[in-house]
């Protein structure tokens, strides 16, 4: 939120579903490129990224007012450091999009891990670099009997062995008391895993596993289509090159 482009990437994407009106937005963290709450200031800093994107918001009344925003704090976000899982985001610095200028429960500051039942379908979301911390620590390298993409067997990893974060506790502290917070048994209908590296769709034991990468680096997003459950990745096209006519600007590229 501290680069003017994404905001302004943000907006064009407001503008595209303003007329189909989704249910949900669910925005993940690092909510700002470089991490702020620790220095004189930074919380008046937040406090101001944060009123814009609620000033952006109450530019489409008709998201405001019929869309949910669920904000999923990063391992960068203002907090209690590096712990799972991570309380929402704290009261000081989303007062505006907290005010009577949104509908009651209209905006959700949800942990990471997030979970959100949608009629029948769960729904899990988690923001953590997971695959260079599990790279780093593997014992064994993966087998490329059946697969070398090294996101094919992370995914495997994780439902396997039903939890979000299989580390060790020196190399990924756990608030014990909230740990089963973590724990993915049964496995939900969709996992988000909101990871640094390039996005990737994967579907294992019928859940569908997806990673939008980073929408102020490539303009990237997830669509979810509860009844189908499937996923289609989407990128806005802000110079309007090398994609659809669409008068939006968004192109979908693909789905999974």
């Amino acid at each position: 939120l501290d680069k003017p482009d994404v905001l302004d990437n943000l907006k064009m994407l407001f503008q595209g579903f303003a007329e189909a009106t989704p249910p949900m937005f669910v925005l993940m963290g690092n909510f700002t490129s470089k991490p702020l709450g620790l220095n004189p200031g930074d919380i008046k800093k937040l406090q101001g990224y944060f009123d814009d994107l609620a000033d952006l918001i109450c530019e489409f009344p008709e998201l405001r007012d019929n869309s949910k925003f669920v904000f999923v704090p990063g391992p960068q976000d203002i907090g209690i450091g590096n712990v799972l899982p991570r309380p929402g985001l704290p009261e000081i610095v989303t007062l505006k999009l907290r005010s009577n200028r949104f509908p009651k429960n209209g905006v959700v500051f949800a942990s990471n891990p997030c979970r959100i039942l949608y009629g029948t379908r769960e729904l899990l979301f988690f923001r953590q670099d997971i695959t260079h911390q599990m790279r780093r620590n593997c014992i064994l390298p993966p087998s490329t009997h059946e697969t070398k993409d090294v996101t094919n067997h992370l995914v495997k990893t994780l439902l396997e062995q039903s939890h979000l974060c299989p580390l060790p506790l020196p190399t990924r502290p756990v608030h014990w008391n909230h740990e089963h917070a973590l724990h993915i048994y049964p496995l939900p209908d969709l996992l988000v895993l909101g990871d640094s590296v390039d996005h990737f769709s994967w579907s294992h034991y019928e859940c569908a596993c997806a990673n939008p990468a980073s929408f102020s680096l490539d303009q990237s997003f997830v669509v979810y289509y509860p009844s189908s459950n499937k996923v289609e990745f989407s990128r806005l096209n802000p110079s309007g090159d090398d994609g659809d006519d669409n008068d939006d600007g968004m192109e979908f590229e693909s789905s999974a």
